[in-house]
């Protein structure tokens, strides 16, 4: 049974719908012939959009999800502070010319970040991660033959590719 679009309009208008969600519509020309679905063109036919789908709007978070969910968020950005921070500290160290070669390098990411820093000093367990982190870096050896120096380069190499600007 078809029913008609007015209908189904009037329909959401009279149980209070506020808004109409409106699907992807998508133009298929095959053979001279036009059709319009909300499904993608099968392959031999020529594809265009005619109207994208309405944004997807997030509902919002119970309390208790939302500060699962903020403190989720704030582990992970100290936790990805830490491996750079304490990656770059490494190779600093043990990499002969990295610290000179990188340090304004690594300037410039911190002031990028500096909001994740601020973050990161009223973070009560960030200095004790990185500390820890430190350690654990400080304590990997690499054999000094070309498999060793290949995983450090790797290591190393890492840490340069966060700390570099984005590309513009």
């Amino acid at each position: 049974m078809k029913i008609p679009a007015a209908a189904v309009l009037l329909a959401g208008l009279a149980l209070g719908a506020t808004t109409v969600a409106r699907a992807q519509l998508f133009k298929c020309v095959q053979d001279g012939r036009t059709v319009y679905q909300q499904e993608k063109c099968p392959d031999t036919a020529r594809q265009s959009t005619v109207r994208e789908p309405d944004a997807v709007v997030e509902k919002p978070l119970e309390p208790k999800a939302a500060a699962e969910k903020a403190e989720q968020q704030a582990t992970s950005e100290v936790d990805g502070l830490v491996d750079v921070i304490a990656g770059y500290a490494v190779c600093a160290e043990k990499v002969s010319g990295f610290g000179a070669r990188y340090s304004d390098v690594f300037e410039g990411w911190k002031t990028r970040n500096a909001a994740a820093f601020s973050r990161f000093g009223t973070n009560p367990t960030a200095a004790s991660k990185l500390d820890q982190r430190l350690q654990a870096e400080r304590a990997k050896t690499f054999a000094d033959d070309a498999e060793g120096r290949a995983a450090r380069a790797s290591a190393c190499g890492r840490v340069v590719a966060t700390i570099l600007p984005p590309r513009q």
